[in-house]
């Protein structure tokens, strides 16, 4: 079982109470957090904290958004704010988001090398493959 994750965030630590938790980048949770208490004017901001209990609305969920956006250069939808309004909840989403990013670049960036490999290279290696059989 994995242990909470427990970050001191601007000045404030985690609130909640003990319970399993998927550990993310913490530099992911500081980036959102800095994002959170600029928006929001506020000094400190807890990694449980919610966005609307903070008193965040719908157009600084829409500046949010946009500050996610431009810094992580990962596009979530508005709603996704609305359906998980803690710093914790948001970092996995884009944890999640840029695995998968960075899985799909590794893939086209392979398809790129096999699109521009000649002929020869091709022989080449069907040669060494088939040599090491």
């Amino acid at each position: 079982m994995t242990t909470p994750l427990k970050s001191y965030l601007g000045g404030a630590w985690a609130s909640g109470t003990e319970k399993p938790a998927t550990l993310v980048n913490p530099s992911t949770e500081e980036t959102l957090a800095s994002i959170w208490r600029d928006t929001l004017g506020v000094p400190q901001v807890g990694v449980e904290s919610n966005f609307f209990d903070l008193g965040g609305h719908s157009l600084l969920a829409t500046r949010v958004m946009s500050q996610v956006r431009e810094r992580f250069g990962v596009e979530l939808p508005l709603r996704m704010l609305f359906e998980s309004p803690t710093i914790a909840a948001l970092a996995q989403h884009l944890d999640a988001v840029q695995s998968k990013d960075t899985q799909l670049q590794r893939i086209l960036s392979m398809l790129e090398n096999v699109e521009n490999i000649s002929e020869e290279e091709v022989t080449a290696l069907l040669a060494k493959t088939e040599g090491a059989s």
